[in-house]
């Protein structure tokens, strides 16, 4: 038998496009809690970095690729 000319992996799109967002957003946290530090404003400060690392851990925990479990290529 030949090989598939079919992908290993195919990517999803709005999986890929929802992970750079909340990513960017993580990333304005990050910015919005370094300035309420800065500003002396402590309370502010914690509760957006939490919400800025609660952001980097969602979005890293997005599956942006199905992977092809048979040799038909059906994928997961």
């Amino acid at each position: 038998m030949g090989t598939s000319k079919l992908p290993d992996e195919i990517p999803i799109p709005g999986a890929i496009k929802l992970q750079g967002w909340m990513y960017g957003l993580g990333m304005i946290a990050g910015l919005l809690s370094f300035g309420a530090f800065s500003n002396g404003d402590g309370g502010f400060g914690v509760i957006v970095a939490g919400i800025g690392l609660g952001l980097f851990w969602l979005g890293s925990n997005i599956k942006t690729h199905k992977k092809a479990f048979v040799e038909g290529k059906g994928y997961r």
